[in-house]
């Protein structure tokens, strides 16, 4: 029996600047930087994630939990029409998410494949309520 764990991390799906603001450049001057010394094969999410949660740990950027996360489980339990890690997701979001990171590299891990990945789209265009809190709009 997996033990479930709620995440509040950063991610790359949904990123805003102000056209001012310094932390795009010096994003961009780190990945590159990076990217110019990094050997060998190319490391998952090595200029996205990993980078920005490196920074986000040493910093704290504002993060919009509007921009949430949907892992395979919560998908895995839309697509059955609940189970506990839907029922989590639900119970720990402070808002209503406004957008979502599918996780599309969980096709490539094997944990949905692109049939199941539409469903999800599918339900979650037809009951954008779903994942609450509150009641389905």
């Amino acid at each position: 029996d997996k033990k479930l764990r709620v995440y509040r991390k950063i991610h790359n799906a949904f990123m805003a600047f102000a056209a001012n603001d310094s932390v795009l450049p010096f994003y961009r001057y780190s990945a590159e930087r990076i990217l110019s010394r990094h050997e060998g094969p190319m490391v998952a999410q090595l200029i996205g994630p990993k980078l920005l949660t490196l920074l986000h740990n040493a910093i704290e950027f504002p993060v919009l939990e509007e921009a949430a996360v949907l892992s395979p489980a919560v998908a895995l339990d839309l697509l059955e029409g609940g189970g506990a890690a839907l029922e989590r997701f639900v119970a720990e979001s402070r808002v209503p998410p406004a957008a979502l990171n599918l996780c599309g590299s969980s096709i490539t891990a094997g944990d949905l494949n692109d049939a199941q990945m539409a469903e999800v789209i599918d339900i979650l265009s037809e009951r954008p309520g779903c994942l609450g809190p509150g009641p389905e709009i």
